[in-house]
């Protein structure tokens, strides 16, 4: 095999190409495997969330919501089926994870769930498994100041 030259210069060109942007990866990977991800969901008219959720501890001091169940015909299943592909891939709501914030509510489970039924549009924060690195800015729960 013959090695294939640099995509620029088999063009003629002197200077290299510009690849295309590739988005920031949509996810905070811990190395203890944990991460955090975040989305928008938005409610279709008379479609309620879907989920089954239960106050537990979040991160830090504050409280979290933790998915206990997903209901094949809320939003959140039909937002389960857009994570298939795409850039919302690997974004999906699985039980076991915990909500950290709610539309920059943070740390107070009753807020974030009565957020969850009275809004339409969600932003939500999701914690998968344990989280043992600091949250970015912004992103739920206490900020790390000291790095």
């Amino acid at each position: 095999l013959t090695p294939q030259r640099s995509t620029w210069a088999a063009h003629g060109s002197s200077t290299p190409m510009k690849s295309p942007m590739v988005p920031a990866s949509p996810f905070v990977l811990c190395e203890g495997g944990g991460c955090v991800f975040g989305f928008h969901l938005r409610k279709a008219d008379g479609v309620d969330l879907g989920l089954d959720l239960e106050e537990t501890a979040g991160v830090g001091a504050g409280s979290a919501l933790r998915v206990a169940g997903i209901h094949p015909d809320g939003a959140a299943a039909a937002w389960n089926r857009q994570c298939v592909s795409g850039p919302a891939a690997g974004k999906e709501i699985k039980e076991g994870d915990k909500i950290v914030m709610v539309n920059q509510l943070s740390e107070d489970a009753t807020q974030m769930l009565t957020e969850c039924r009275e809004q339409r549009l969600l932003k939500f924060t999701i914690v998968r498994g344990e989280l043992d690195c600091p949250l970015p800015v912004g992103w739920g729960g206490p900020v790390d100041r000291s790095a």
